[in-house]
């Protein structure tokens, strides 16, 4: 008889550099179960300001501009969790992100965030830390 290694996801590879620092292996593969990978271009729109808040997004490679009123506020690197504000809150977006470089991320619908707000305190807080100091 011969074994067959376990591999992990394409996801949960592509998704555990980026957020190994802040979460469990277990949350990190709950979280690729749940969510979606994602890819923009350099240049495309990732949220728009004022427009009604459906995903979340963290971000597993790449960076992007933050901007409010077309003046650049942030940048943010793989890691970030993005878009999380509107969904907590339920108001419309407060900025635009676009992408400075190819953007990888995963993202995770109203729904989906929801479910993992609930199942981690982890991230239930840190959403809430956003949403506040993102106001």
């Amino acid at each position: 008889m011969f074994k067959v290694p376990f591999r992990k996801s394409t996801t949960i590879r592509t998704v555990e550099p980026a957020l190994s620092g802040d979460f469990t292996d277990a949350e990190i593969a709950s979280m690729a179960r749940v969510g979606t990978l994602v890819h923009f271009r350099s240049g495309e729109t990732l949220i728009a300001e004022g427009t009604e808040g459906d995903n979340a997004y963290f971000i597993t490679s790449g960076s992007a501009a933050v901007s409010r009123s077309n003046e650049s506020v942030a940048v943010l690197r793989s890691g970030d969790l993005v878009g999380e504000r509107a969904l907590v809150t339920g108001e419309p977006r407060n900025a635009t992100v676009t992408a400075l470089m190819p953007v990888t991320a995963l993202q995770l619908d109203r729904e989906q965030f929801a479910w993992l707000r609930l199942e981690w305190t982890k991230l239930k807080a840190m959403s809430l830390d956003l949403a506040e100091a993102r106001a």
